[in-house]
């Protein structure tokens, strides 16, 4: 299922481009779902899109602060049949990489996280980028253009400004896609849109982005014009949209719910109100309405503005009878029933999660390596970087049934601790990969193909030719097809910014029916906070997920599960072996190696690293030891509650028709294409 979400300003038209992009999906064959998002109920986009696909409608904040209902609207879709989600944010919502992409891509393995498509009005364009004399609205503005993947320029029939130079001033790497909503122009571009490179993470300041919502007064109402005699609801529409005019409106949207429909808005930054009234029948006795507004004034006045504007729209009615010219004598009045009407502003966002780095970026592997290379961090994990270290490597081994002689590839192997002993005790050939500086610097200067022979802190000596170290990407093996017996890959996974296609190019180097063991972090649940953190400094946990998730990522990558356990007994020798640790490196800031602060940052052990992108060096971080214990405390609580635990599969590749003899992928250089 492909999930793509919208960002974008109040009323740049977002709805009207969903609309029509389910209809062009729909019409080839996609089963289209969509999700709106509002910080109450009562959503008039949840209304229009109801006759275009099944709506599911997410309430009381953002997609980042209501993460859990955003997944389980997924899920329901899901269940629905929807090959397709489109999943529209709040218009004041922003940081949508960070709170909403990157956790959907490190938690749902079955979910396709297409790019980011913010929408943007041409004709409202300079004047946002100004806040309509709000600094903070204009950085909010900011923030959601150069965040995007994709920039829609919306309002295509409208024949609008080229604004396309200032797009590019704010997100030089965004594809830009005139469209609209109106006549579906644009929709097959934007659908076949693939930016050259994902974008980052912001760096936004939330204080700053807390007072630009709360800038804006929000009203979400139900109400009823009804009468004795016949009245026009086309004049109710537009008499109440016209009633804002001089407004600082941001959009002020009006739907009538009756099964005819029919549904107007008015979009700050333009005179006239857009409004859609061919499904409206000329006359009414009764007309039910929901209308949204947002306005850039505090909530009690937004209120006072939409009750008069109501009661203008019944007084113009009445005036204007349908078909009847001006009133007539005894007429009976329009009466109005308000069946729901909440004013306020929207509350400081505080997000379910929020990854430093993004999730399936190209960059996020190189990141999470740049983290476990910081000197401190080696320090705190010791010898082997991951929970169980070599006991649990030998122990899989053994399960996955390795014999003597076996080519072994580790992808992420760190320095090759984990190889060492696999071929001390099993005799394997030992083949390792990783994109870390520690295991390019182990690397031999001199070989050309940047393999080393014999690692340089073995603790046996042995021939000098069966294991050897490789610097490069999991996503793409720089080794032929079918050159091994079995593939290793402990605790990275969950690491790789696309993990279905390191899979795949992991099931491509085996060879037909070889065995595959990935050992990883497993998460059922929420993780404490101080655990949490850690999903912005480039750790496993921010895309470390169930057993389940886990095992159909494996299977969908061509292989077939042949066990898998979770050994929460892993995680609890690793907080043991950082335990230890972290006296080593109390010892060592004391002596002026390293960094510690009386005062925690960021991470869940006392750790606050650098930004994205930075070098990480020693002074990059600091390590509170009381935060640390404390938070060590609070991981060993999660273990014994079953939310935090180690998980382990082992996989043999279905056997392909190619498959045959294994090559050697030491010798034997892969293919290149012309």
């Amino acid at each position: 299922m492909r999930v793509h979400v919208f960002g974008g300003f109040l009323g740049a038209g977002k709805t009207t481009f969903i609309r029509a992009a389910a209809d062009y999906l729909t019409e080839r064959g996609e089963r289209v779902a969509i999700i709106t998002n509002d910080q109450a109920e009562g959503l008039v986009d949840t209304t229009l899109c109801a006759d275009r696909a099944p709506v599911f409608e997410v309430a009381g904040g953002c997609f980042c602060c209501r993460y859990g209902e955003l997944e389980r609207a997924l899920e329901s879709a899901k269940a629905g049949g929807a090959t397709v989600v489109f999943a529209e944010a709040v218009g004041s919502c922003t940081d949508l990489v960070a709170t909403v992409l990157s956790p959907l891509c490190a938690r749902s393995a079955d979910v396709q996280v297409a790019p980011l498509s913010v929408v943007v009005d041409p004709l409202r364009l300079s004047d946002a980028l100004e806040g309509g004399g709000s600094s903070d609205l204009a950085y909010l503005f900011r923030k959601q253009i150069e965040e995007a993947d994709i920039v829609l320029l919306s309002r295509a029939d409208l024949d609008p400004p080229d604004v396309r130079a200032k797009v590019a001033e704010l997100s030089p790497d965004a594809v830009v896609v005139p469209v609209s909503g109106e006549d579906g122009s644009g929709i097959e571009a934007w659908y076949g849109a693939e930016p050259s490179s994902p974008s980052r993470t912001l760096d936004i300041d939330y204080e700053r982005y807390a007072r630009a919502e709360a800038e804006l007064g929000w009203a979400n109402a139900e109400v009823t014009f009804s009468s004795e005699d016949a009245f026009a609801p086309k004049v109710i529409l537009e008499a109440f949209l016209n009633a804002f005019a001089g407004e600082p409106v941001a959009h002020v949207k009006l739907v009538s719910t009756s099964p005819e429909g029919g549904y107007g808005a008015l979009v700050g930054g333009r005179g006239e109100p857009r409004t859609h009234t061919t499904k409206l029948p000329q006359s009414v006795a009764r007309l039910c309405a929901r209308i949204n507004a947002r306005i850039a004034r505090k909530p009690e006045d937004v209120e006072d503005s939409v009750v008069r504007a109501v009661e203008a729209a019944a007084r113009a009615a009445g005036v204007a009878r349908a078909g009847a010219g001006p009133t007539p004598s005894g007429a009976a009045p329009i009466h109005v029933v308000w069946d729901r009407l909440q004013c306020f502003s929207p509350a400081a966002p505080v997000p379910t999660y929020r990854h430093r780095i993004r999730c399936c970026a190209p960059e996020v592997g190189a990141c999470c390596a740049a983290f476990y290379d910081r000197p401190d961090v080696r320090l705190l994990l010791g010898e082997s970087f991951h929970p169980g270290g070599t006991a649990l490597t030998r122990r899989v081994a053994d399960e996955m049934g390795l014999e003597t002689g076996a080519r072994l590839l580790d992808v992420a192997c760190g320095t090759g601790e984990s190889l060492v002993a696999l071929r001390n005790s099993h005799g394997i050939v030992g083949v390792g990969l990783d994109e870390s500086v520690v295991a390019a610097a182990a690397l031999d200067d001199g070989a050309a193909d940047g393999a080393v022979h014999g690692l340089v802190h073995e603790a046996q000596p042995g021939p000098v030719d069966d294991t050897s170290l490789h610097h490069g990407d999991a996503h793409a093996l720089p080794f032929p097809d079918d050159g091994f017996d079995a593939v290793l890959c402990e605790c990275a996974l969950s690491t790789f910014g696309a993990p279905a296609l390191a899979l795949s190019e992991m099931a491509r180097v085996l060879r037909g029916g070889g065995r595959l063991a990935v050992t990883d972090v497993v998460v059922n649940g929420s993780l404490p906070a101080s655990l949490a953190a850690w999903d912005e400094l480039g750790t496993c946990l921010p895309g470390a997920r169930t057993l389940a998730s886990y095992r159909g990522l494996i299977e969908a990558a061509g292989f077939e599960i042949t066990a898998s356990w979770e050994e929460p007994a892993a995680i609890t020798e690793i907080l043991g072996r950082i335990k230890r640790n972290l006296v080593g490196l109390a010892l060592a800031a004391s002596a002026g190696g390293l960094g510690a602060g009386g005062t925690a940052g960021r991470g869940g052990l006392g750790v606050e690293g650098g930004g994205q992108g930075s070098a990480f060096g020693p002074g990059d971080m600091r390590v509170d030891v009381r935060a640390a214990r404390s938070a060590l405390r609070e991981a060993g609580e999660a273990v014994e509650e079953g939310v935090l635990s180690y998980g382990v599969f082992l996989a043999k590749k279905v056997a392909s028709a190619h498959a045959g003899d294994p090559v050697d992928p030491c010798t034997t250089p892969p293919e290149k294409s012309a």
